[in-house]
């Protein structure tokens, strides 16, 4: 380390005697040119640190051809946006997305919020410290005096390359190698990295900034945000200079160093050399003239697509936001003086015009300002009885005061009128028919979002809207009436209106309903694919309201899309896409492979293709693991038909113990299966007494199959349909030996043609040949031959891929042999150990007498020993445990993580059919400290399963009761905890006391038993009174005295509620429904004393001919990060008969935190 020190400041100290010139300013001339340019290094901030410029500086700058910055600004919006991606509706709570909002706050905030991100660099960035900064920065300056006087703009590269280095960066790359972080410190004298950069940059000294990039990242970043960028712009000035006078600016850490772009141009032939000036009042008068000097930008009138607003500026200074007030549920109306109390939070610098009309289609407020930096401003506000919309103009000075008459005076807001007119949106799939004063949100082809169409009738003062929503989900086709009926169902919920007159056209595939009372709301809903409507009015005749429902008609959706095909190396496959709609697909970012990749490892990809009219495709890929084994193509077919029918085998084997939520383990809770799965508890009976009614089938409407001798692909096509869907799911599966693609569409069942899904579908093919064989028999040799390869890659990929390595009966000589011979080296362990389990999970009379000798080998690490008598307990057989206990006699293995141990019994626990063979033997072991615990746990569910009798364990009685006192002593001093207590080493588990508790119970008819339980009662530990309650029920000693005691404590009731009825004893009459469900809230959830809940609502609902009552209880705890208080919203449900709860039949629901009061009744809505 610290001759790297030494040589890295003898190297900084060679590089600043090289280029001890220190400027920002450099002439490039020579090599064939005929005008001389300019090469400027700013930084990009608006301090006035970036502002030490010469009379030169401005002198060059006005006499240049060209002005180029490192990416031309005009693009960097563009450059932005085309990183967008759509994002695919969520199928979770679907039906209830169509609802319409009134406006809140914080959407009308947004308006204030200056999104475009090149004119708010225009404009300057606003902060207290604006009297210490200039108007823009740098780059921006100096890209306004060209546009000023009429220069041509440049840029020396790619935005959207620029931005796409920036994401390909990891958290890991931004971070300096370590052997650099002390020499930084040095440099810097320990101070903020960015304070010593405008240090160097004052001093002009581009080599010293240059080394500090160098330091403060990885190779790879330095390369990637600085040389290689070098290159592209060294080589760009290179061109441009050529066509004329060219004044680049870039920034000051792109000039130094070798791989700099001073050094670059030399190497091309120029002679570049620094330029150095002073700032005379010439200079300062030339600044002065630029910045107030503002030539007419004669603005062209253009506006928005739906006609609503014309203006003579770009469409990137106009914001909008529905206030869909109409949905108010009180009929209250947006009030345009709330923007009032908005203004003076949400608009720079000082307000210094603030004005209040009205027209006939809209209010408005019009606001001029001026910021701190100086720069003027104005903003227009326009409240119509749709939306507001919010129109923009900055920049810097005074240029908004010399033209914003030119631009506000000829604003026009499209007028009210009594005609109609026909909205076809250029994505296509619909067009409609309403009143002239309208908005269309969404329906140009640049925009992503999916399509919003709202009008208003000022004849009838009432509003019409169509809502668009796509979903692309094709794992479950639904019955589309129902769809309907939840959209609808839905929409009404949300204003707390029931429906009336529903009904479905089977023609047309829609469906119609409205409010009940004056039916002042009336909807139809459509669906297509994977396109859902929503059209409806409010306060319209049923005149015009059947003239708009019915005017809504079909069309094809938009096809004319710029394709391009993409490809996935790494799952080696190619399609052909729209690129605009997918572009974050082919930049590729967030997918480098790391240097250690298993390139053996099997390769998954899940994306969502998407196209210019907002539809989907859903894709997957699949390269198989080198060592993944396929009996047969026939035996994959079979799964991949399963796949499209929805038709798991599989599926009816779930075991919910399995899956339980690891956050229940360790808890007081009945959810902890440590818990429920003892005597006297038991899981919830819901899903046992609620059944479903038959789902309807799958069928396969049309499928189709073909094989390419000449590449080995097998090709599936299929189309799939559900009952009373009137939507349909087309597959195609392209399948070879190494691995599969798959690409699947939701269609309309009535036209499933679609040129997006037809393009995509029929562009789909691998890229490259395929290497590997999923169906070659003997995977072992490839293994075998890959571990013994020299090359570390290979032997890395093929010991991490054992995992996929399938091992028969045939193979066990050869796999022995291999483990005899093969020298796995120390981190090489836990492949030794997955092989050996492989080798246990074999049913072979060689198997037993192997392990044996594996386990005697010399040098065989504890670890291993573990993993062999866990690979024993895979055979399954008296005789392997057997040998079991022989081993551990031999020698007995210790591992410094207890859960090995402990997981070892786990296994045996899972066989106690054969594993009783250990008992007593195993007690042998349990002087070993490591060993108690399992011991005690695996004697405890023998006993439990009646396997052993109680009087086996009187022997080891005492040695039981010694360690049981020891463990409740620790668990008395840990009640009492002191300053100590916090470096203390963690005790064990309180479950290991309660398998001490769970034995000696069937000893307390002994005097010493009888006061060991005395000593527990006094702990007064919750989850240890639990299991002494437990105990005491199931052997009928419980007193109604402690019955009557357990009830006054809430996290006891409920569990004692349960162990009543599964002994078939009475709940006290006086307890309520409503307290049985509070109570089991409390426990369920774990909720503490000292955090009281309260119940919020109590709902009853009807489900598959079960009266279903939810629960709805709130509590309060603080956040121990941010010590604010949290609110929890507990929900529970039980299973209502004749009246009354049953406490065993409870669905737990999991808790939501922060929950506003405004959107309760939609959570319980969304919970239900």
């Amino acid at each position: 380390m610290k001759k790297h020190f030494l040589l890295s400041l003898l190297f900084f100290s060679l590089i600043l005697q090289a280029q001890k010139d220190n400027s920002l300013f450099w002439e490039i001339s020579g090599n064939g040119l005929q005008k001389k340019s300019y090469l400027y290094g700013t930084m990009h901030v608006n301090d006035k640190v970036s502002y030490h410029l010469s009379d030169s500086f401005f002198k060059n700058l006005l006499q240049a051809d060209m002005v180029a910055n490192e990416s031309n600004p005009e693009t960097w919006n563009d450059a932005i946006d085309v990183l967008k991606e759509k994002k695919s509706e969520s199928p979770y709570n679907f039906y209830s997305q169509f609802y319409l909002f009134p406006i809140r706050k914080e959407s009308i905030q947004s308006l204030f919020l200056n999104s475009n991100y090149f004119s708010s660099m225009l404009g300057g960035i606003e902060s207290p410290k604006a009297d210490f900064q200039e108007s823009t920065v740098l780059d921006m300056f100096i890209f306004q005096t060209g546009k000023k006087y009429g220069k041509k703009i440049v840029g020396l590269e790619s935005a959207k390359a620029s931005v796409i280095t920036l994401l390909s960066l990891t958290g890991d790359d931004v971070r300096p190698i370590e052997s650099n972080v002390a020499l930084l410190s040095k440099i810097s004298k320990n101070r903020n990295l960015n304070e010593v950069l405008k240090q160097y940059y004052r001093e002009k000294d581009v080599v010293m900034l240059d080394s500090l990039y160098k330091l403060a990242f990885s190779k790879r970043t330095h390369d990637l945000l600085i040389t290689n960028r070098n290159v592209i712009m060294a080589k760009s000035i290179d061109s441009l200079s050529r066509i004329g006078s060219l004044f680049s600016a870039v920034g000051a850490a792109h000039l130094g160093g070798k791989m700099g772009i001073i050094s670059l141009l030399r190497q091309k032939g120029y002679t570049v050399t620094p330029i150095f000036d002073t700032f005379t009042d010439d200079g300062i008068d030339k600044k002065k003239a630029i910045e107030t000097y503002f030539p007419n930008p004669n603005f062209e009138p253009s506006g928005e697509s739906d006609g609503m607003i014309k203006i003579p500026l770009p469409k990137k200074h106009v914001y909008r936001r529905p206030l869909n007030d109409f949905m108010s549920k009180n009929g209250e109306k947006f009030d345009p003086k709330s923007l009032d109390s908005l203004f003076y939070e949400n608009i720079a610098g000082n307000i210094i015009e603030k004005r209040y009309s009205e027209q006939a289609n809209a209010r408005i407020y019009d606001i001029k300002n001026t910021t701190k930096s100086g720069n003027a401003q104005h903003y227009r506000f326009y409240v119509t009885p749709l939306e507001v919309i919010s129109v923009s103009m900055l920049g810097s000075g005074n240029y908004v005061r010399q033209y914003e008459n030119d631009v506000f005076d000829r604003i026009k807001i499209k007028p009210f009128g009594s005609a109609w007119e026909t909205v076809s949106p250029e994505k296509g799939g619909f067009s409609v028919s309403v009143p002239t004063f309208n908005f269309a949100y969404g329906a140009d082809l640049n925009q992503s979002e999916d399509i919003q169409i709202q009008a208003f009738d000022n004849d009838e003062k009432g509003y019409y809207f169509l809502t668009e929503k796509t979903i692309s989900d094709t794992g479950q086709l639904e019955n589309t009436e129902f769809e309907h009926r939840q959209i609808h169902y839905q929409f009404y919920h949300q204003l707390e209106m029931d429906s009336v007159k529903t009904r479905f056209d089977k023609d047309r595939v829609s469906f119609g309903s409205q409010s009940s009372g004056s039916g002042k709301i009336k909807l139809r809903s459509f669906i297509k694919g994977q396109k859902y409507y929503v059209l409806g009015t409010v306060g319209i005749s049923d005149k015009n309201s059947a003239k708009f429902f019915d005017s809504f008609v079909f069309v094809p959706l938009m096809q004319d899309e710029a394709s391009a095909t993409f490809s996935d190396l790494q799952t080696g496959y190619k399609i052909s896409l729209p690129e605009k709609e997918n572009n974050l697909q082919f930049i590729k970012i967030g997918e480098r492979i790391k240097k250690d990749k298993n390139i053996f490892d099997a390769v998954y990809r899940y994306r969502t293709f998407h196209s210019a009219s907002g539809t989907a495709i859903n894709f997957r890929a699949t390269r198989f693991s080198k060592y993944q084994y396929e009996a047969s193509m026939d035996s994959l077919r079979n799964t991949f038909r399963k796949t499209f029918l929805i038709d798991d085998p599989t599926a009816d084997d779930f075991d919910e113990d399995e899956y339980e939520d690891e956050d229940n383990y360790g808890t007081i809770s009945l959810l902890n299966p440590d818990i429920y799965r003892k005597k006297g508890f038991c899981k919830s009976t819901w899903n046992t007494e609620i059944k479903s009614p038959e789902p309807e089938k799958y069928t396969l409407l049309s499928q189709n199959e073909s094989f390419d001798k000449a590449t080995n692909i097998r090709t599936f096509t299929a189309t799939v349909g559900r009952g009373k869907s009137s939507q349909v799911v087309r597959h195609k599966i392209l399948l070879r030996e190494d691995g599969y693609l798959m690409l699947s569409a939701l269609l309309d069942k009535s036209d499933t043609s679609d040129h997006f899904v037809e393009k995509a579908f029929a562009s789909l093919d691998f890229a490259e040949p395929s290497k590997n064989s999923a169906f070659e028999n003997n995977k072992l040799k490839s293994f075998i031959a890959d571990a013994r390869s020299a090359q570390d890659t290979i032997r890395y990929s093929a010991l991490n891929s054992v995992f996929k390595l399938d091992i028969s009966s045939a193979d066990f000589e050869e796999v022995a042999k291999f483990m005899n011979t093969f020298e796995f080296k120390d981190d090489e362990t836990e492949t030794q150990i997955s092989l050996l389990e492989k080798m246990g999970e074999v049913k072979d009379s060689r198997a037993i007498p192997f392990f044996e000798k594996y386990y005697k080998r010399t040098g065989v690490n504890a670890a291993i020993q573990l993993g062999i008598l866990k690979a024993l307990t895979s055979q399954k057989s008296k005789a392997a445990y057997l040998k079991i206990i022989e081993l551990m006699k031999s020698d007995l293995p210790l591992s410094d993580n207890q859960y090995d141990i402990t997981f070892l019994f786990t296994h045996f626990e899972n066989d106690l059919e054969n594993s009783k063979t250990l008992f007593p033997a195993v007690f042998q072991f349990y002087a070993t400290e490591e060993y108690k615990a399992p011991v005690i746990s695996f004697c405890n569910r023998l006993l439990e399963k009646g396997i052993i009798p109680v009087k086996s364990l009187a022997p080891f009685k005492k040695m039981i009761l010694e360690n049981a006192n020891t463990k409740a002593k620790r668990l008395a001093a840990r009640s009492k905890p002191t300053e100590d207590d916090y470096d203390s080493v963690p005790e064990p588990p309180l479950s290991d006391l309660i398998d001490y508790v769970d034995v000696l119970y069937n000893f307390t008819q002994e005097k010493e038993v009888t006061t060991f339980f005395t000593r527990l009662k006094t702990l007064d530990d919750t989850r240890l009174n639990i299991e002494l309650l437990r105990l005491a029920m199931i052997s009928n000693s419980l007193s109604d005295t402690e019955i009557a005691k357990a009830l006054e404590k809430p996290q006891m009731r409920y569990p004692l509620i349960q162990l009543l009825l599964n002994t078939n004893k009475l709940l006290p009459g006086s307890m309520s429904d409503d307290e049985i469900a509070k109570s089991a809230v409390i426990n369920l959830n774990a909720v503490e004393d000292k955090n009281p809940i309260e119940l919020l609502e109590k709902r009853t609902v009807s489900v598959n001919g079960k009266d279903l009552t939810f629960y709805f209880f709130q509590g309060s705890t603080k956040n121990t990060e941010t010590m604010a208080t949290d609110t929890i919203l507990y929900p529970i449900a039980f299973i209502t008969e004749n009246g009354r709860i049953k406490p065993l039949s409870y669905n737990y629901v999991y808790s939501r935190y922060n929950i506003g009061n405004e959107q309760l009744t939609q959570t319980y809505d969304s919970i239900i």
